[in-house]
């Protein structure tokens, strides 16, 4: 398949549990020593291993996993978290937050740990600002070019389609690696996706692609197969 792309179903295996000595052995094979570092030294040099294993680059991609994985583990949490008290409340929580959630028996978390769009919350909220606060519950997808990134519901309309791609370029990065496509589906639309961003490039208008059942996008599995071609084929007609 183009670009490096794996079959849908040739997932890596899932990481071992993860302990603070086991982390920092990981990256002491890789020839960083990260006990006693400062969080500020530990993120440089971290950086500078993940550059030298990206896959982009020349790297091995299981090496650069084991990698983050790592680092993640060993990085300090956020120091502070904030709720959102200003935003127009329903049923005890902020108006932004119930996307996604039927309102049934599960409660919608509202905590925002960093203010950009990595954060699942900051960026649920900043659509729905910048949307006029709409009520309309798009469902985002970013693709990596292996597979579909967890879906994020956020209130939304057409109109923001550029910053919708934006956040999920943002929330959807791993690394270094940036999702190859981003999606949008319409509140209550079952059979279709928007394509609203591929290859680095905006998609105006939007690209309707249609799915073969309604399981959504993830679980289609023959979309999933035909879609790097299909990305191909796109690129090739705009050339770029």
């Amino acid at each position: 398949m183009p670009h490096g792309s794996k079959h849908p179903h040739e997932r890596s295996a899932p990481p071992a549990a993860m302990s603070r000595e086991a982390a920092e052995d990981v990256l002491r094979r890789h020839g960083l020593d990260a006990a006693g570092l400062a969080p500020d030294e530990l993120k440089r040099r971290w950086q500078e291993l993940a550059r030298r294993h990206h896959p982009d680059l020349g790297g091995d991609e299981r090496c650069m996993q084991e990698i983050n994985a790592a680092y993640s583990f060993l990085k300090p949490l956020a120091p502070r978290t904030a709720r959102d008290t200003a935003s127009p409340r329903v049923r005890g929580l902020p108006a932004w937050a119930w996307a996604g959630h039927d309102g049934g028996n599960t409660v919608p978390d509202e905590v925002i740990s960093r203010e950009d769009y990595s954060d699942r919350n900051f960026l649920k909220k900043r659509l729905w600002e910048l949307s006029g606060q709409s009520k309309e519950a798009w469902t985002l997808w970013a693709f990596d070019g292996q597979e579909v990134l967890p879906p994020v519901v956020a209130y939304g309309s057409d109109a923001i389609f550029p910053e919708m791609a934006k956040a999920m370029l943002r929330h959807g990065r791993r690394g270094f690696r940036t999702p190859r496509a981003v999606f949008a589906q319409a509140p209550n639309e079952r059979y279709e996706v928007l394509l609203i961003h591929s290859d680095g490039h905006p998609r105006v208008p939007p690209v309707a692609l249609s799915l073969s059942g309604p399981g959504g996008l993830a679980r289609d599995q023959a979309f999933l197969m035909e879609l790097p071609g299909r990305l191909d084929s796109l690129a090739a007609s705009r050339g770029f």
